[in-house]
């Protein structure tokens, strides 16, 4: 990844409690307001947290496509019972 500019702000956040990431690179926007330097890790580390923990976002996903799926079947198999009471009876 290549810098544009020289002037540019950036983050360097080292990890070593990640067995995947070493390091992360944050570069600031030039319209940022100065922020202290705790407001900035704080930013950091919610944007690491969202980007790795997909597995929730995929459950959320499977769940929402399943749920047509399974609503489709339970009312299918509504129209079969009540067709069979009505033949058996």
């Amino acid at each position: 990844m290549l810098l544009k500019g020289c002037y540019k702000r950036m983050i360097c956040l080292h990890s070593t409690s990640s067995r995947l990431f070493g390091e992360a690179f944050f570069v600031l926007r030039e319209d940022a307001p100065d922020m202290r330097e705790q407001d900035m890790l704080a930013e950091a580390n919610r944007i690491l947290e969202e980007s790795l923990l997909p597995g929730r976002r995929r459950k959320r996903r499977l769940l929402s496509a399943l749920l047509p799926f399974l609503y489709g079947a339970l009312a299918a198999s509504l129209v079969w019972f009540i067709c069979l009471m009505i033949v058996i009876l």
